[in-house]
């Protein structure tokens, strides 16, 4: 996240801590999980740890840092002269009625 990236999604599952294995997940910032737009702004990887106990598997998700998100949206500043003149056309259309 500091180099950029817009989201970042880690999970490790195995034997974490103790004898029974579990799942841990850790997600910041934006992330897709599915459809076109996933598959293209997403880099996926995936790696297996061998310790003592057993083995953990990490799959990591990050969004580029260029990516563009197709549900991102704009607040746009809403202009007085516009709202002026759209009154005066309806003052208009009410004489000629």
């Amino acid at each position: 996240m500091d180099k950029g990236a817009l989201g970042c999604e880690i999970i490790m599952s195995g034997k974490l801590k103790g004898p029974r294995g579990r799942m841990e997940k850790m997600i910041d910032g934006y992330i897709k999980h599915c459809g076109e737009v996933a598959e293209e702004i997403v880099d996926r990887g995936y790696a297996i740890a061998k310790t003592k106990s057993g083995v953990i598997g990490v799959r990591v998700w990050i969004v580029k840092p260029d990516a563009k998100r197709p549900d991102a949206f704009r607040i746009l500043a809403i202009n007085e002269n516009v709202k002026e003149e759209e009154g005066k056309e309806e003052e208009g259309k009410e004489k000629k009625e």
